[in-house]
């Protein structure tokens, strides 16, 4: 394998989601596997009690070709063949495995702010590796928040998070505030874009 390739290769795909202004976002992290917004490299890594050196491995999911592409540590060059064959914003949106030989805070930069407008988000049919920020899972109309509040066009048929090493099931509670930075699965029957639910605003009182 040639290395020097595949580093050329990944200092292309990093160029490529990080050439906006980077935004900081912190997560906290369990022991072994989590899911991350936009976390690609160790080398994301800014603050917190997580170092680059507990980071064992980064996977990223395709949604349009349904497969994994290995991002850390050394991508063949498949996998960055793989993650350059789709749009920037597929990867700043997505959530990204991330294992971890110790459990804390992860402070990273990324170009996927949590103040990702939730309409900007598009699903692919089949499962999408989802990351969730801060107007997925809080805003003034909906007090607790659930999917099916920002599903728009999409026909929702699975979701789940991650959460302690176990797929636990979102549908029908609410998105709760440790997800922001984090990651869902969805799966959806068609190419569709998330959205906010269309809103009936409260009748008037009757007249006596």
């Amino acid at each position: 394998m040639n290395k020097t390739v595949l580093s050329i290769g990944l200092i292309l795909l990093m160029g490529m989601v990080l050439a906006q202004a980077p935004a900081s976002n912190t997560v906290y992290l369990n022991e072994g596997w989590n899911l991350v917004t936009n976390f690609i490299q160790p080398s994301q890594i800014t603050g917190g009690n997580i170092a680059q050196s507990n980071i064992k491995a980064v996977y990223a999911f395709v949604p349009t070709t349904q497969q994994y592409a290995r991002t850390y540590p050394n991508p063949s060059q498949s996998d960055i063949a793989l993650l350059q064959s789709i749009d920037d914003d597929i990867i700043e949106q997505n959530a990204f495995w991330v294992y971890t030989d110790k459990a804390g805070t992860l402070t990273y930069t990324s170009t996927a702010s949590p103040a990702t407008r939730v309409e900007e988000r598009n699903l692919y049919a089949g499962w999408n590796f989802v990351g969730v920020g801060t107007d997925m899972v809080e805003s003034p109309a909906y007090p607790e928040m659930t999917l099916e509040d920002i599903n728009g066009n999409c026909n929702v048929q699975k979701a789940y998070a991650f959460i302690q090493g176990q797929w636990v099931t979102i549908t029908p509670f609410p998105m709760e505030d440790t997800l922001v930075n984090s990651g869902i699965l969805v799966k959806v029957s068609n190419n569709c874009q998330l959205g906010m639910a269309a809103q009936t605003p409260p009748a008037p009182p009757a007249t006596p």
